[in-house]
């Protein structure tokens, strides 16, 4: 949330101290005013990265508050060299805040007193939908996860909205069958899937109880599960975040045509043998490079996942799912669709919590994995009858879609095998939730300000509010 904003009208002029502000306060009678009073020097130049995000985000909530009351002024203080660098921060997010159907010069406009080293920063009159600085929600993408448009969230909150048709499954949802230690499992990850490793030095710092806090821990604020959580649940098959399989990644040299050197010959860039590596210098022709790390390289995924588990005893699993599903209930905020906004239900409810055993590497649970045609340390399957006929989660074997399965099953067959019981693969499995699923108990971060109370400050909208204005907007498109 960070500090109260102050608001300023021309009554207010005589507690200003910066004597340009005060005049600009006190002759502006029509609209409300912000003092950015932090100088754009120090926030640029001295201000660590953290620190500048913090003043940047302050910046942003003042904006959206004169945009959801109509208009308004923000006087800063800035040198003018300083504002290239403060667009390229700031433009993208106040490009955000606008209107859907408006361009960035219909809202805003900016005016440099050189002479002051002021900058006023005037948010245009006119009436808007309800402008949000943060929706605290996120769906997902292919690639990951993203922000949700505003015409987006007003379509999931629309009252008269449908469940979704759920007879047709994806393609490929994973669901891992008896899991070897080093073994590779074949997918890509995708709008349903997410998988991650535990990071021994980063787990490490983090601070609590007991060994399965810190897990819960990790899992919730270094790799943001309520973040998937939040947008598995608008799909209608869900997701699913697998902790303790790590995807390889490959990288390459960037190729490249053949490049003429001042003399007329010419090589490979990013060869090998005795053609080496090579760069095309204005001055020297072309040089040969004695080391590969001057060439160019890209790291791509490469589907390819390596199961090392998670150090979780069979013993401290309750403990595991009940501190999670804790931080479900009392960190994540869910509106449904068509009910009081005060009724929130129980986010826990549509999450399910799995425990795959991690097997030896010598252990293949009746898998040949020399048999021909088969790659060594492809995850073996269990029987596909053990499975139902239906459903959206289906195994991969090999990097091919198999046969569905509920994922309980095989965790159960795998530890009949003589899993060491220690080493487990968790999955956080979510189902569609018929409504909206935050990513923080206080809802969407929207700023307004009622110029009548004393002293003037802008306020964050309650959530009711919120999504009444949101669904009025919806009503007239």
């Amino acid at each position: 949330m960070g500090e109260p904003l102050r608001v300023y009208t021309h009554h207010d002029g005589a507690s200003i101290q910066c004597t340009f502000c005060r005049r600009c306060v006190e002759k502006d009678c029509t609209q409300a005013c912000f003092l950015f009073d932090k100088d754009l020097d120090e926030v640029i130049e001295q201000c660590t990265k953290a620190e500048r995000k913090q003043h940047l985000d302050r910046f942003l909530r003042m904006v959206n508050a004169l945009l959801n009351q109509g208009g308004g002024v923000i006087y800063i203080h800035s040198k003018p060299h300083l504002l290239a660098f403060w667009d390229e921060q700031i433009d993208n997010d106040l490009m955000e805040l606008v209107p859907d159907d408006t361009l960035f010069d219909n809202n805003f406009e900016r005016r440099v007193i050189t002479g002051e080293n002021h900058v006023i920063f005037r948010v245009k009159p006119g009436h808007r939908p309800c402008s949000t600085r943060d929706f605290h929600s996120k769906v997902s993408l292919n690639k990951g996860l993203t922000d949700p448009t505003h015409p987006q969230m007003r379509r999931l909150l629309k009252v008269d909205r449908q469940p979704p048709d759920n007879t047709d499954p994806p393609d490929q949802i994973v669901t891992p069958s008896a899991l070897q230690q080093g073994a590779v499992i074949r997918f890509q990850e995708n709008v349903y899937t997410q998988a991650k490793v535990v990071q021994q030095n980063k787990l490490s710092r983090v601070r609590a109880a007991t060994p399965v806090t810190k897990l819960v821990n990790y899992w919730w604020n270094e790799l943001k599960l309520p973040l998937y959580i939040a947008a598995f649940t608008k799909q209608r098959h869900g997701g699913s975040f697998f902790l303790g399989l790590r995807e390889e990644k490959e990288e390459t040299g960037m190729r490249w045509k053949l490049v003429p050197n001042t003399e007329g010959l010419a090589a490979v860039f990013g060869g090998d043998g005795d053609k080496g590596f090579w760069k095309d210098d204005k001055n020297e022709g072309l040089i040969h490079l004695t080391t590969e790390e001057h060439v160019p390289k890209r790291e791509h995924k490469t589907g390819r996942f390596i199961c090392e588990g998670v150090a979780l005893p069979k013993r401290d699993h309750g403990q595991f799912e009940r501190e999670l599903k804790e931080r479900i209930r009392g960190d994540l905020l869910g509106e449904v669709i068509g009910q009081d906004v005060n009724a929130s239900p129980d986010l826990d409810a549509f999450v399910d919590i799995f425990f795959y055993p991690v097997l030896d590497a010598g252990h293949t649970n009746g898998h040949n994995s020399n048999a021909p045609g088969a790659d060594k340390g492809i995850l073996g399957l269990a029987d596909p009858k053990d499975y139902p006929a239906s459903g959206p989660h289906a195994c991969i074997h090999a990097g091919q879609s198999g046969s569905p399965n509920t994922g309980a099953q095989s965790a159960i067959s795998a530890r009949q095998s003589g899993s060491p019981d220690q080493i487990y693969v968790v999955e956080a499995r979510v189902k569609y939730f018929h409504g909206v699923c935050f990513q923080s108990k206080g809802g969407p971060e929207a700023y307004i300000f009622d110029c009548q109370q004393k002293p003037r400050r802008a306020e964050r909208v309650e959530m009711s509010n919120w999504i009444q204005g949101q669904r009025c907007v919806a009503l007239q498109a």
